[in-house]
């Protein structure tokens, strides 16, 4: 796929709104791109391009036909929509579910299932880092709407409305595809103007900096005690019942792996407080 985005005849945004814009969606993306290669079996890039306005009678044709979207609403009135190719929301789809995707699948129309996985990814992985570090004077409520399968004939926005484009491109095991979010740029102003107004750019990249660092800090990060591991035939899986008991390769001697994310960081012992089990770290595995 080699979509090339529209060059709007464009009325820039003020350079403090630009750069308070950029400072955001370049720290959340980062953000969101920690999360997917965390949990997605894919090696994924981003790379943020730029930030353009334009009508919305000129902008929404020339977005790719094979394109997948959602709604999102911020707050009670900004309504946005986050575009992505779907063959690479495919192969993304794909890395979610664990298989090894090498390059980016055909385009065809997503399933029921598909476009519920997609959801989740957009929900889960997509949204927090951009609420949690979106630059307003208080925490807003972000939430995922209606699926757009055909961005390009969206009747979200008219025709004389004047959009906020962020433009993106994804890289890695998928090849590069571009990416947009669209936000109505009357909307916008007024949900960041009085900041825009009252914060000089020196404190732009600080006030987001600070977000994302709370924002960081504030992830949850899952992490696994293995109890050990065995192999059994299909057969035997198939004839096990309540009370069979299993042979596993660790030694009740040995203290247990304590897996951070997916890697293994620590080793520890098995222990209880009261009516829970605990872990008590013993030792750390060398990078």
């Amino acid at each position: 796929m080699s979509a090339v985005p529209y060059n709007f005849a464009k009325v820039r945004l003020g350079g403090e709104w630009q750069l308070r814009l950029k400072a955001w969606f370049q720290a959340a993306l980062g953000l969101a791109s920690k999360a997917w290669n965390r949990d997605v079996a894919l090696s994924l890039e981003v790379q943020f391009r730029d930030i353009e306005t334009g009508r919305s009678r000129d902008l929404l044709p020339f977005l790719p036909a094979d394109s997948f979207g959602f709604r999102i609403q911020i707050g009670e009135r900004l309504f946005s929509m986050v575009v992505v190719p779907r063959p690479f929301l495919l192969g993304f789809i794909q890395g979610m579910l664990g298989d090894a995707v090498t390059e980016t699948p055909a385009d065809r129309e997503l399933t029921m299932v598909e476009e519920s996985l997609a959801e989740y990814l957009f929900a889960s992985l997509w949204l927090p880092p951009f609420a949690e570090t979106f630059p307003a004077a208080a925490m807003l409520d972000w939430q995922l709407k209606e699926r757009e399968p055909h961005p390009n004939m969206s009747r979200l926005f008219t025709g004389d409305e004047t959009l906020v484009s962020f433009y993106w491109r994804f890289g890695g095991t998928l090849g590069e595809h571009p990416a947009w979010w669209i936000m109505p740029k009357k909307e916008l102003e007024e949900m960041l103007g009085p900041i825009a107004a009252s914060t000089p750019d020196s404190q732009t990249a600080a006030l987001v900096a600070k977000r994302v660092e709370t924002s960081v800090k504030n992830l949850p990060i899952e992490i696994t005690v293995l109890l050990g591991e065995n192999q059994l035939s299909l057969s035997d899986i198939a004839a096990l019942k309540p009370g069979d008991v299993l042979m596993l390769n660790q030694s009740v001697h040995e203290p247990l792996a304590i897996r951070i994310g997916d890697r293994l960081k620590m080793r520890g012992w098995a222990c209880r407080s009261g009516a829970w089990q605990t872990v008590q770290v013993d030792s750390f595995f060398e990078e």
